[in-house]
């Protein structure tokens, strides 16, 4: 709102903003990291999954992710053709990656 009313000033269509100042009104919202494994906790991850009452598809595509660090979708549309085998590398398309870059 605070935008619309600079346009507005600045149009000529109000003479002040009114909601000048108004961010100093508000707490800034504190930024919360997400929850993430200690590397020394992976072991124990690797080994719940192992053991899980999951499918072998679950299990697989959870390790496959693991593996990977890539996102759910991401790995889940994983292509045996965009793995280059002698290189060790697979190239996800630009159009499955979040930002649309290979």
């Amino acid at each position: 709102l605070n935008e619309v009313m600079n346009f507005a000033t600045n149009c000529g269509l109000i003479l002040a903003n009114p909601l000048t100042g108004i961010r100093a009104a508000f707490k800034k919202p504190k930024k919360e990291n997400m929850a993430a494994l200690a590397p020394h906790e992976l072991p124990e991850l690797m080994g719940a999954i192992a053991n899980a009452s999951i499918k072998r598809t679950t299990r697989c595509l959870l390790e496959w992710q693991l593996h990977t660090m890539t996102r759910p979708s991401e790995a889940a549309g994983a292509r045996w053709d965009e793995i280059e085998w002698e290189e060790k590398v697979w190239t996800i398309p630009a159009e499955r990656m979040k930002k649309r870059r290979e």
